[in-house]
């Protein structure tokens, strides 16, 4: 996908352009949630690096193992939540005036066009919806040794569409993807399923389509399956792995591939 060496360059540029720093980790998978507070420095980004799941918690990554293991062990996906955090950024950036140019408004956008990404927090985000402004609000403080300051970072790093000096902190929340629920309700019979998944993952998801008497194979570049012949595969239905409703419902959206011919 081009927006991860992208992303790589973009963060390198603003690490070498503006010394800002980017940290990302994953703070939930399925039921499982890192304790709240829980944000890596910079200077953590190597012991992430070594975690499985790029989770800041130890005990928390654990569980999040044990979630991941029993959905694939169930032919099944989760989704999760990442966040990024950014240090260093200065106050100001953004605009509080235009609305095209506040910064939360940009980035909520830019981080929505990412596949599977369903939903954005900033800040404190959707918990701040349950809370009295008290406990929402960054009241800024003052005294002789630090001037004007402040104690809390619940905004993110964003008020106003702008940057206040502290971290960025931006969350978003993926959704899981299953081929369980995204076979075609009804299949005529002698037919076959090409799945292309998402990830590398997925791949044993075809071998549970094989178990249950559905011919199936995972889509090579270009949606062409390595080594199949016209003759052992009259026909072949292509579904992408996010184009299928669930096969409860009986509808389904599948691009039917062409018959092959000899």
């Amino acid at each position: 996908m081009p927006l991860v060496p992208l992303g790589a360059v973009a963060a390198a540029f603003l690490e070498q352009a503006c010394a800002i720093r980017l940290v990302s980790h994953t703070v939930g998978v399925g039921t499982i949630m890192a304790p709240a507070g829980s944000i890596p420095k910079f200077e953590d980004v190597n012991q992430l690096d070594d975690d499985p799941l790029r989770c800041y918690d130890a005990d928390a990554s654990a569980a999040m193992v044990t979630e991941v293991d029993r959905a694939h062990a169930d032919g099944d996906t989760l989704g999760g939540v990442v966040e990024v955090v950014g240090y260093g950024l200065p106050p100001g950036l953004g605009s509080h005036v235009q609305w095209d140019r506040k910064l939360d408004g940009r980035l909520a956008q830019a981080v929505m066009s990412i596949p599977a990404i369903k939903g954005v927090e900033i800040g404190d985000g959707w918990r701040a919806a349950g809370l009295p402004g008290s406990e929402v609000h960054d009241a800024i403080l003052h005294d002789p040794e630090h001037a004007y300051f402040r104690e809390t970072n619940r905004s993110g790093g964003l008020e106003g569409g702008i940057t206040t000096g502290a971290e960025l902190v931006v969350r978003r929340n993926g959704a899981g993807q299953s081929t369980r629920y995204q076979t075609p309700g009804r299949l005529r019979a002698g037919a076959g399923i090409v799945v292309r998944p998402l990830i590398a993952l997925m791949e044993d998801q075809v071998t549970s389509l094989r178990q249950l008497g559905i011919r199936a194979d995972v889509g090579r570049q270009a949606g062409r399956p390595g080594g199949l012949r016209a003759a052992a595969q009259p026909e072949l239905h292509h579904a992408s792995a996010s184009g299928i409703r669930g096969q409860r419902e009986g509808r389904s959206r599948v691009r039917h591939g062409h018959r092959r011919g000899g």
